[in-house]
């Protein structure tokens, strides 16, 4: 009943935002634990960023040769092999 918007955008308005409170710790106990426990996760995201990037260009560098015959599977293979040293 709060929504508004089509079918496939349906979004909840600001307003009914307006009766909800936020509890802020006195603290940066909170913080320092929220850290603690999630700094590897993000780590972990930052790595796999590195890596999608690195595999986006390998497959950017080796699939239109590929598909052109330029380049057959043994040299490919070879190639990965070389770019992943």
């Amino acid at each position: 009943q709060h929504m508004v918007g089509s079918s496939g955008r349906q979004r909840v308005q600001n307003a009914c935002f307006d009766s909800f409170y936020l509890a802020l710790p006195k603290t940066g106990k909170v913080l320092k634990t929220f850290n603690e426990v999630t700094v590897g996760n993000f780590h972990k995201i930052s790595r796999l960023k590195d890596e999608t990037a690195v595999l986006t260009k390998l497959r950017d560098t080796l699939l239109p040769k590929l598909l052109s015959g330029e380049l057959r599977i043994p040299d490919a293979e070879k190639r990965v092999g070389d770019a992943l040293v």
